[in-house]
């Protein structure tokens, strides 16, 4: 106050008393602005009731916390790829725990080779613990001594009845290595759209498999012995070669020296299977599997189905891009060809698409019961 004081008498002989008496009521009003500005609260300090009624700028949801609740379709997608790649590894792992073999090209032949595995997975791999289906349907049917192939047939029908092609999707060994095929490159050929005559008619080919190779010519070789031999394993099937023949033949010398023509041929087809995988996502799935085409038929009564809510849907056409069989979805969402993968209700953004489990009707239940029995 004794500088302003100071100041004032300084100015007296420059500034008339109008002038002085104008600074004196600026210095009084910054005074009170000061002692004002003192007594209103900090930004940390609680609002008063009458300032909380005061319209206030929130500041939005963080991205991540809103991600998490309600994720968008690629994140969905994304999370979803995720946990079957983990589901399909430790399905093929299961299938394949006998790690010595790959080391000594020895094949595993304890009690646990009786057991069949709900995936194509060759039975000379030499880290398979169980059973290959087809192979173990092939020798049954062309067996004398069995009357009839109940064990193994039952575990197909109970298998079917509970997943139906799911098991392609999830269970598969050889799927899961189709799946990692298709991960090399981003440029895909979409036959379904260039020839969808030719992808129909190709799309047969695995049922042809099934009735010819897996079911008619073993069964001709209880009457022929010319034709007693899984003629679908030993013509046919690259999972064989890529799982075994490859492995066994690297490991064992004496194998090296019995390479024929056969041995070529199904290299050759092997490889333009892992060719053709890479391109064209599923290529085997979609048209030589015959296993695929048996749990196909369960497809429509399956416990695990895929459901459309069709008055829910867009028609954005995210599920038909990323479906791995080229269906066009989701009016083929009941399709034989569908795996259940369930990538289509990932994408979906109107979630009009599901995957989950129906509720049993008492005559699918029976039917269950029976399948179940038939098996033990």
């Amino acid at each position: 106050m004794d500088s302003r004081l100071n100041r004032k008498e300084e100015a007296r002989g420059v500034f008339s008393a109008e002038q002085l008496q104008q600074e004196a009521r600026n210095y009084s009003s910054a005074d009170q602005l000061k002692s004002q500005e003192a007594q209103w609260p900090s930004p940390t300090e609680p609002l008063q009731p009458q300032e909380a009624l005061r319209p206030a700028l929130t500041e939005p949801e963080p991205l991540k916390r809103q991600e998490l609740h309600n994720p968008s379709p690629m994140e969905r997608l994304r999370r979803h790829r995720l946990k079957r790649t983990l589901i399909q590894a430790a399905a093929t792992f299961l299938t394949n725990a006998h790690l010595s073999g790959f080391f000594t090209g020895n094949i595993y032949q304890g009690s646990l080779k009786k057991i069949c595995v709900p995936g194509l997975n060759c039975y000379s791999c030499p880290g398979a613990l169980g059973a290959c289906p087809l192979g173990a349907l092939q020798s049954a049917l062309f067996d004398s001594n069995q009357l009839f192939p109940f064990y193994v047939l039952g575990f197909l029908v109970l298998i079917g009845s509970l997943l139906g092609r799911a098991v392609c999707a999830f269970l598969c060994p050889f799927g899961f290595i189709q799946d990692l095929l298709a991960r090399i490159t981003k440029k895909k050929a979409r036959p379904e759209r260039r020839f969808p005559r030719l992808d129909r008619g190709a799309r047969a080919i695995k049922f042809v498999n099934l009735f010819l190779l897996v079911l008619l010519l073993p069964l001709m070789g209880r009457w022929f012995s010319g034709l007693a031999s899984p003629w679908f394993c030993k013509l046919l099937c690259p999972a064989g070669t890529i799982e075994a023949g490859w492995f066994l033949t690297l490991l064992n010398p004496q194998l090296r020296r019995l390479i024929g023509w056969l041995f070529g041929w199904k290299s050759l087809l092997a490889i333009a299977v892992i060719t053709a995988c890479v391109f064209i996502p599923r290529f085997f799935c979609r048209y030589l599997c015959p296993l695929g085409a048996f749990y196909a038929f369960f497809n429509r009564f399956a416990l695990t189905r895929l459901r459309f809510d069709k008055a829910a849907c867009i028609h954005c056409g995210r599920c038909e891009q990323v479906c791995p069989m080229g269906l066009a979805m989701p009016e083929l969402h009941e399709s034989l060809e569908c795996i259940r993968c369930g990538r289509c209700a990932a994408a979906c953004p109107s979630s009009c698409l599901s995957c989950g489990v129906k509720k049993l009707t008492p005559s699918e239940a029976a039917a269950l019961a029976r399948a179940y029995a038939s098996e033990r």
